[in-house]
Parts: C-alpha cells; structure tokens; sequence
C-alpha cells in the first residue's frame, strides 16, 4: 500500500471513528418514584423549559430471544400528539455492542452507566404508516428492506426462518428539561416507562464525547448529593423481563 493510500485509509478510519462517537447518551435508572418526583421537582423549579411528549413502545424478538442473543433490538414507537408522525409509526433496528463498530446507514453513539460500562449502540430508523389504536404485530411490514437485510445479515437466516412476537404496550413519558440554573449540562431528561402497572424511572442527557466524562461526574455529584440510588439496567431489559420475554431483569 502506498503512503498517500495510507493516509487516506488512516483520515477515513479516524473520521468515522469521531463521528460514532460524536454522541454519548449517559444514563442512571432511579430506584423509585420517590426519586423521580424529587428530581422533576428541583428541575422544573430551576429550568427555563420543560417539554413533554408521551409515547406508546413495543419491542419484537423470537421466542428464545434469538435477536437479543446477537445484540439486534427491534422497536416500535408510536408519539402520541406528534402531528410529525400522526397516521405514522417510528420503527427502529438497534445493535448494541461493547465494542465500537461503523455500520453504513446507522446511527451510532456510545451510553455510559453507573458503573462506568460502555455500550454501543447503532440504530437505523425508518417510518411507516399505522392506524392509532391497532397493536403492531411480529409482521415484517413494519421494516424497511435496508433494515431487513441487516437482521437477515446479522442473524444469518432469512426472514422467514425468524417467528417475531409483540412485546408491549409500553406507556412512555418523556420529560425534558433545559437552562438547568447552577448545572452545566445543558438538557437533561426523565423518563417513566410502564408496564402492566409497574414503573421504572431513568435519568439521561446526551452531550459530545469530548464533555462526557465531565457530565457523568456531574450527574452522579447530583444524584449524591440528593441522596437518590441508582443502576445500570437498561429500559428494554426491564421492560421485556415485566412482559415475560425471556429476558432478565439484570443489569446488561
């Protein structure tokens, strides 16, 4: 290989890998309800801005989780009151890694825990015409052939070796909050998630990989200070495990 192939091999490597790590979501599951309301309360009282959006989330996988097992999450999303999206739902094929990979077409960024464990994760979204009110079922309709190909690829199996079933309704509510006095981090969010009953609660914000380190510091200064626990489940897990997919809810 020449020298100027060289470095153009090296400028392209690089620059992907900036660009899949431009974004880094860091995110803590709150331990109750408790929490939530606490920091709904302190943010909303010292933020300029607070927006809501409420969305309905399904998840599809095989019986065995087959899916899962190779770090591909299928999800459904449905915004209520977005006109955006009205007649419309939000389809998403996640991979999820601890490794950084570059998937052509996906869009990807890195989620940091409690625990200070990195995970990957590339998502490519496609949007698809649905009447409110019905159920997504496990058919293929609901997916592009762009991301219908990465599944078959990913799982090595055609489409029709796969069985999909329906894992929700998930109620979602998203809170965001921004121009947060006294904490450097621009926006932060809270979510609840609910699922026959049952609630979890997560704290996320997104910033550049460059301020990440400095954010997550400030995050859990908060969270300490307000005497709140948190952990490293993630919301699909816990969600799945409560809708008796063979999952576990163990943090990934």
């Amino acid at each position: 290989m020449s020298v100027l192939k060289f470095l153009g091999f090296m400028i392209v490597f690089f620059s992907t890998f900036t660009f899949a790590q431009d974004k880094v979501e860091i995110k803590a599951v709150l331990g109750e309800q408790l929490d939530f309301n606490r920091l709904n309360d302190f943010f909303s009282g010292k933020s300029n801005r607070r927006s809501e959006k409420k969305l309905i989330v399904y998840f599809f996988d095989t019986s065995s989780c087959s899916l899962n097992d190779k770090g591909l999450i299928l999800r459904a999303r449905i915004r209520q009151g977005d006109s955006f999206l009205e007649g419309k739902m939000e389809s998403t094929v996640k991979i999820r890694t601890d490794n950084l990979q570059d998937i052509p077409g996906f869009e990807c960024e890195k989620d940091l825990l409690p625990n200070k464990r990195e995970l990957f994760s590339c998502s490519l979204k496609t949007k698809v015409p649905f009447s409110e009110g019905l159920r997504p079922t496990g058919s293929f309709a609901f997916w592009s052939d762009q991301q219908l190909g990465k599944v078959e690829k990913m799982m090595d199996q055609s489409l029709s070796q796969l069985s999909l079933q329906s894992y929700g309704p998930i109620k979602a509510t998203k809170y965001k909050y921004k121009g947060i006095e006294k904490i450097d981090i621009k926006s932060l969010t809270l979510e609840i998630w609910e699922v026959n009953g049952d609630q979890l609660y997560e704290l996320s914000t997104k910033v550049p990989e460059s301020k990440s380190d400095r954010a997550q510091e400030e995050m859990n200064d908060l969270l300490k200070k307000m005497d709140i626990k948190s952990s490293a489940l993630t919301k699909t897990r816990w969600a799945l495990s409560k809708l008796g997919a063979c999952y576990q809810p163990d943090p990934d």
